[in-house]
Order: C-alpha cells, then sequence, then structure tokens
C-alpha cells in the first residue's frame, strides 16, 4: 500500500476535535453563499474523535482505496493489524501506542455525526457513525511468565458515506510521514488546509478563512498568537513546523513584501501565504496580489456532493 491519504473532501472541514476537552463539534462553513453543516455528538464514555483518531480513521481509508484500486471493488469492511498501522505512522509499538488504537477504534464508532453534504446523491437523513461497526481481535501470550492476552489486528466496516465516496473515486491526497509526528492537532489541521489546495505551489488565505477551516474556536488575536507559537516556533524565524510548507505572514495594508511575525497586523488585513517544498526564508519578496488565493482542490465528484445539499438549503432560506 502507497502512503496514508485521505479525502479532499474530508480535509477542507473540519470533521474531527482538535482536543479531547471538546463537548461538542459544530461545523458551519461557508461554501458558495451557504452553510455547509456538521454536527458531531460524542459518547459520554469515550468522548469525541480527535484529529489524532483521524490517523487510525485515514489509515482504513486509505486501504480501502488501494483495494478498490487493485481488485476494482470497494470493500464494505476491511481487516487491519496493529503492526502494519503503527509501521505506516512511524509509531513506537509499545502498550501506550496499542491502548491509543483501541480508544481511537472506540471513538470514531461510538460517536455520532450529521452532515448536509451528500454522497452519490444520497443526503444523509439520520446520525451515523465513522465505523458502523468494528471487532478487535486478541491473541493468549506468554509475558514475564503470565498468560496475557494482546490485541492484534482489527476488522472495520466503516459508514456507508464513506464507502459511497471511494466506490465513485479511491484517489487520495497522501499526507508528509512527517505528519503523522506532529504533536499539535492544530498544526495538523493548518497541515490539511494547505496540503488540499495542489494544484498551487504558491496560494495565500486570510486569518479569517484559515479560522474557519481550521475550526478554531477563539478570537483573531488569540488565533494569531497561537499560529505564531505552533506553527512559526518563538523567534518567528526558521522553517515551519508545517510539514512540506514554507509560512510567510503578510498583510494588505502593505502587501509589496512578507512582514516580520511579531508586526502588528489588522486581523481583516492579516493573510497567510503558503509555499511547497521551499525553505523557509527570512522575507518573501512577492506582491500579495500576484499569489492566487487558496481553492481546495476538490474533484468534480466532490463538487457535486456539496452542490446539491447547498441549492437545497437556498430552497429552504426562500421557503422559510
Amino acid at each position: 500500500m502507497a502512503g496514508i491519504g485521505n479525502k479532499p473532501l474530508l480535509m477542507v472541514f473540519k470533521f474531527f476535535a482538535l482536543a479531547t476537552t471538546e463537548q461538542s463539534l459544530v461545523t458551519r462553513a461557508p461554501w458558495d453563499g451557504v452553510s455547509v453543516e456538521l454536527r458531531c455528538e460524542p459518547n459520554p464514555k469515550y468522548g469525541l474523535a480527535t484529529q489524532f483518531d483521524k490517523h487510525f480513521f485515514m489509515f482504513v481509508i486509505s486501504k480501502m482505496a488501494h483495494i478498490k484500486r487493485t481488485c476494482g471493488s470497494t470493500p464494505r469492511k476491511v481487516d487491519v493489524t496493529i503492526g502494519e498501522y503503527l509501521r505506516a505512522t512511524n509509531t513506537t509499538s509499545t502498550g501506550y501506542a496499542y491502548d491509543q488504537v483501541r480508544l481511537s477504534i472506540q471513538r470514531l464508532q461510538s460517536m455520532r455525526i450529521y452532515t448536509n453534504i451528500e454522497m452519490n446523491g444520497r443526503g444523509v437523513d439520520e446520525w451515523f457513525s465513522w465505523f458502523q461497526r468494528a471487532s478487535m481481535h486478541y491473541e493468549t501470550r506468554n509475558v514475564g511468565g503470565k498468560e496475557r492476552r494482546c490485541m492484534t489486528s482489527f476488522t472495520i466496516e466503516p459508514c456507508d458515506w464513506i464507502v459511497a465516496a471511494l466506490e465513485e473515486d479511491a484517489e487520495l491526497l497522501t499526507y508528509a510521514p512527517e505528519y503523522f509526528q506532529l504533536k499539535s492537532a492544530f498544526v495538523q489541521r493548518v497541515y490539511e488546509v494547505a496540503r488540499v489546495e495542489s494544484e498551487q505551489e504558491i496560494f495565500k488565505i486570510s486569518l479569517e478563512r484559515l479560522m474557519l477551516q481550521t475550526g478554531f474556536g477563539h478570537d483573531a488575536k488569540a488565533f494569531r498568537k497561537n499560529f505564531r507559537r505552533q506553527v512559526v516556533n518563538s523567534s518567528g524565524t526558521g522553517q515551519t513546523n508545517v510539514p512540506e510548507h514554507a509560512v510567510y505572514a503578510f498583510t494588505a495594508a502593505a502587501p509589496e513584501t512578507s512582514v516580520d511575525w511579531s508586526q502588528r497586523v489588522k486581523a481583516e488585513d492579516q493573510w497567510y501565504v503558503f509555499v511547497r517544498n521551499a525553505p523557509q526564508q527570512a522575507v518573501l519578496e512577492k506582491h500579495l496580489d500576484d499569489i492566487p488565493e487558496w481553492e481546495p482542490s476538490l474533484s468534480d465528484y466532490e463538487m457535486r456532493t456539496i452542490t446539491p445539499s447547498a441549492e437545497k438549503l437556498k430552497e429552504a432560506v426562500m421557503t422559510s
């Protein structure tokens, strides 16, 4: 199997919590004048599935896509060994890692999701889970002179919504291996937003839009402070923490070149510029107006999954 990837549609919007402390997840992102909606209801015992749980979710999708491309049909369920998953994400095999995988599966299977995004022309009119069914398999081993039950593999049956997406198009956007070593869920989301723009090697995104797409639930001042602390680093110099991307701060008030990260910029004037596969420089000598704006690289099929819902929402607004 090639590297781990994801459907672009599942990268554009915030489908997973940034922290286990989030009590609810409601995403309403503007799209062509309407709102794409996502609501998640956590299991009281396990909580919401997080950005880190998404690693296992993506591994399952990637394996299903590989089977689809190889055999021509999308499997309704897939078998995964814990060893192959840990190797794929470069995670050390420890008791803690095993426990985290088990918790990820429990959250992915137990939380409930609603979205107005359609798949194959079918809307979602009931709550569903990422995994319809998940089975964990064990074997008994002698560990330190004691018989212990050790987790070895899983059988995962993803929701129909994901199966429908892969049946239509099994192509995924792969992630940089370094992504799985990031300790910050916020930086992971920033990377996903940058990665889903796969057509342009350099692009800009406004502070307001980046806040919406990352699902950052605080004000612009807090977002900017958090962005500099986690993405850029404390000094504001050197390579950023976003894999495969250099990042620069710009202001519409002085668009001729990038500005220092410590410079005060009005929120409505703040832009971030991403340059893929390029070393970080002290200054980016490029006019802001000459840089294309962020445009997620969704397939025609993925655009159709959003557009019908958007049209229905427009009709609902007009008739309400």
